[in-house]
């Protein structure tokens, strides 16, 4: 059997007293561009978090090409390709677009692929060529979102998670974000991808996982398909039978999670 690219096995995690993450456990193979979505605040950030290493797990595994990295530092996981683009504004406001650029390959396996790694971001995002001298913190919240994917795609990723990359954006600035990541994802560079728009997720991933509660609820294999019907039903609670003969779960009423908004604002997936 060939060996997953990223195995996740009984994660439990949370922030103080209040578990967010319960029995988290998937399997993501080479070259897996993965669609993870489910309502606002049930851990599909603190799930990120944990795989990038921000989060330490409570209990559980995170397997990366078949190393336990769930007890590494950040840095040491960066530098065996996983990079984390999370959401927000994350950049540094008084360097210029081109000062941030140039810092993308800083991590020692981005170097030796430094230009060819600039060409295809400034490829994808043309916008922030024309905008190399401009101070980050002048962008517009769409191109400080392709400056965040730009300097992830820098750092050479074997696994490129990108959170709710197009939250808050206008709609065509969200509709050239959304092609850009589909560009992206035809270089053979693995993706998992949080998202609410869960009909670009079916038009970008192979393969799907709905997150409730703290875990996984379902998965759509590669082949499967949701349509817009199954959609409403997962996420209002209506129970609804799909045309593969399959009955979607009802969900149940939603629960706070304190803890994800406690770290860096509200957990927004």
């Amino acid at each position: 059997m060939t060996q997953p690219l990223l195995e996740i096995s009984g994660l439990d995690a949370g922030y103080g007293q209040t578990q967010v993450l319960r029995g988290v456990s998937l399997k993501i193979p080479d070259l897996a561009r993965v669609g993870l979505f489910g309502p606002n605040g049930h851990g599909k950030t603190t799930l990120l978090r944990a795989i990038s290493g921000l989060l330490r797990p409570w209990s559980g595994q995170i397997t990366f090409s078949g190393t336990r990295v769930d007890q590494l530092r950040p840095g040491n996981i960066v530098e065996r390709g996983i990079v984390h683009v999370p959401q927000g504004n994350t950049l540094f406001p008084k360097l210029t677009v081109g000062e941030t650029l140039s810092l993308g390959s800083y991590a020692r396996r981005a170097r030796a692929n430094a230009k060819n790694n600039l060409d295809l971001v400034l490829t994808l995002f043309p916008r922030l060529a024309e905008r190399r001298g401009q101070l980050c913190g002048t962008l517009s919240g769409g191109e400080r979102q392709m400056l965040s994917i730009g300097l992830g795609v820098l750092t050479s990723p074997r696994l490129l998670i990108l959170d709710e990359p197009t939250l808050g954006l206008a709609p065509r600035i969200k509709d050239e974000l959304c092609d850009a990541i589909r560009r992206l994802s035809e270089q053979d560079m693995p993706l998992i991808v949080v998202e609410q728009d869960v009909e670009f997720l079916t038009g970008l991933a192979d393969r799907l996982f709905m997150m409730e509660h703290g875990s996984i609820v379902l998965e759509v294999p590669p082949g499967g398909r949701l349509n817009h019907e199954e959609i409403m039903a997962l996420y209002f609670g209506q129970q609804a039978e799909t045309g593969e003969g399959r009955t979607l779960p009802r969900s149940p009423a939603p629960v706070s999670e304190l803890g994800e908004s406690h770290v860096g604002g509200n957990d927004g997936s």
